[in-house]
């Protein structure tokens, strides 16, 4: 379960389509052409999706930043007790652009 309602699931979907023009392809086809800060949350140990998928996802983009939230499992990101404050350090800067998010791979602050 992803933890949404049906209704929100199904706005979800509806957004997902129509920004990316109704075609649900691979992450990396999605997103190719467009840039937009990225946040990555995936767990290490993720039993569905291999985590090495994300982190190439990552460094394919330089506007990506990757928190791994070990032991969120694969459908428990949003219930996870450090995703909020993963969320927050990731936005937190985008109010400043002249402070972005640190890209991939770079410690924060540097």
């Amino acid at each position: 379960r992803s933890g949404m309602s049906a209704e929100g699931q199904a706005e979800f979907v509806r957004i997902f389509r129509t920004e990316f023009d109704g075609q649900l392809g691979s992450i990396g086809d999605l997103l190719a052409g467009k840039s937009l800060p990225m946040l990555l949350l995936h767990d290490p140990d993720d039993p569905d999706t291999p985590f090495h998928l994300t982190e190439s996802l990552g460094k394919s983009r330089p506007d990506a930043v990757l928190q791994p939230l070990a032991g969120a499992g694969h459908r428990g990101i949003m219930r996870h007790k450090s995703m909020l404050a993963a969320v927050g350090d990731f936005l937190r800067p985008l109010r400043d652009e002249s402070n972005p998010p640190h890209a991939f791979g770079e410690e924060k602050g540097g």
